[in-house]
């Protein structure tokens, strides 16, 4: 969907609905397509992680839905905030499925756009190497029921202003 100035919380799911190892984030668009959320922009991500610089517009929060392979059980799922995300180099094996995944995206982001990230990133990620129909369906349930508590808490709260601290080795600024 188009972002309105209303929307101060942006949902977006990486993969692809034609690839049952890589579906999650399309399912959970779809979940919230179907059951439209006020405040909330959802977006499916095509093309690659690196179309997550399309969504950075300064927002609240951004949730970034993905299918994951890091070693975990099929259906594991975890959830990674942006502080965590950049804290260190990027991983020698993605946490995605594709080349250039959502992680490698916000580190180029965080350098080459710091103005325009959201307050608040969280990755919410699903081990999908080897899971069947009916775990897909539940780990879809159980990410969509997580979604929707983060926006409760987003959106519930007042906006609060973007502020920018000069980071400590002299480069562009940081979100407060």
């Amino acid at each position: 969907t188009e972002s309105t100035s209303e929307d101060r919380m942006t949902l977006a799911g990486a993969g692809n609905a034609l690839i049952a190892h890589d579906r999650i984030g399309p399912a959970v668009i779809d979940a919230f397509r179907a059951r439209p959320l006020a405040g909330l922009e959802v977006v499916e991500l095509r093309g690659g992680g690196l179309a997550i610089l399309d969504v950075l517009r300064g927002q609240d929060a951004l949730i970034v839905v993905d299918a994951c392979a890091i070693g975990g059980s099929p259906g594991e799922q975890h959830e990674v905030e942006l502080p965590e995300i950049l804290a260190g180099p990027l991983p020698a094996r993605g946490t995605s499925l594709h080349q250039i995944g959502p992680v490698e995206a916000l580190h180029v982001a965080a350098e080459l756009y710091p103005e325009r990230m959201p307050r608040r990133v969280i990755l919410l990620l699903v081990e999908t190497e080897g899971l069947d129909e009916a775990g897909e369906a539940l780990a879809r349930d159980l990410i969509t029921s997580r979604v929707a508590a983060l926006a409760a808490e987003v959106l519930t709260r007042p906006a609060a202003p973007h502020e920018w601290h000069a980071a400590p080795d002299g480069a562009e600024g940081r979100n407060a």
